[in-house]
């Protein structure tokens, strides 16, 4: 039946950009250790619309799979919404640690603050956006 293939809750969908988020991360890390990098955090990619894709996935990933059981057993009522809703609460929750360190190590994180949804995947504000906010 389709509803009961992975593929028709998207898994595949989400697991393929959190690949390429990590991946991006990892030469990005590999870039900042050979001193090639122009920053201390990575503002290309996937990264140009959420400061925390590889997140964003994850959390999908897990809604999906949640997703998947429900349309198995015809309910949003079941257990298995613990783990999606409890995994969440734990990457918002070191998101918003590891935003703190972020800012307190790079001055010029906040401006991609500014400018970037920390989580959901984004169109960027435009500078002109930033700039009406602070003032």
């Amino acid at each position: 039946s389709p509803v009961t293939h992975p593929r028709s809750t998207g898994s595949g969908r989400s697991r393929r950009p959190s690949s390429i988020a990590d991946q991006q991360q990892w030469e990005f890390h590999r870039r900042k250790r050979a001193a090639t990098a122009s920053e201390g955090f990575l503002r290309e990619g996937l990264f140009r619309y959420s400061r925390h894709p590889n997140y964003f996935f994850e959390i999908t990933q897990w809604w999906l799979m949640f997703g998947f059981g429900a349309a198995a057993v015809e309910s949003l009522l079941q257990w298995s919404i613990a783990g999606a809703a409890l995994l969440t609460v734990l990457i918002v929750g070191s998101t918003i640690m590891t935003e703190r360190i972020s800012a307190s190590k790079y001055p010029r994180y906040a401006e991609y603050q500014a400018l970037t949804s920390p989580i959901v995947p984004w169109q960027r504000c435009p500078s002109s956006c930033a700039t009406r906010e602070s003032a």
